[in-house]
């Protein structure tokens, strides 16, 4: 789960404690559909699961010392699937140190 789920899954227990510590329909609610979002949203990543490819290379093939390489890295969805578009996050100055392996 992500950062975001936790925090929804937080909120929806502080609110649903809440709402009935307080006896606030409302709230206690509110709550529930935060917790039914959070179930819904689970079952949606698990049944329709993105397959997503990715590609990088180092270019060029040979670097010498003191110069910097290139590394195009080039991310795809595969089953679109209303997927939203893919944000790549590849920290700068990360090649890998084992040789690529081809599939």
């Amino acid at each position: 789960m992500t950062g975001r789920g936790w925090a929804l899954l937080a909120a929806a227990v502080v609110s649903l404690g809440t709402g009935r510590v307080l006896g606030l329909e409302d709230v206690f609610l509110i709550g529930a559909g935060m917790l039914l979002a959070l179930a819904a949203g689970a079952a949606y990543v698990d049944l329709v699961r993105p397959r997503l490819t990715a590609t990088r290379r180092v270019l060029p093939a040979r670097v010498h010392a003191g110069s910097e390489p290139r590394q195009p890295f080039s991310p795809a969805v595969a089953r679109a699937g209303g997927a939203r578009p893919v944000r790549p996050g590849d920290p700068v100055g990360s090649i890998p140190r084992c040789a690529a392996r081809s599939r």
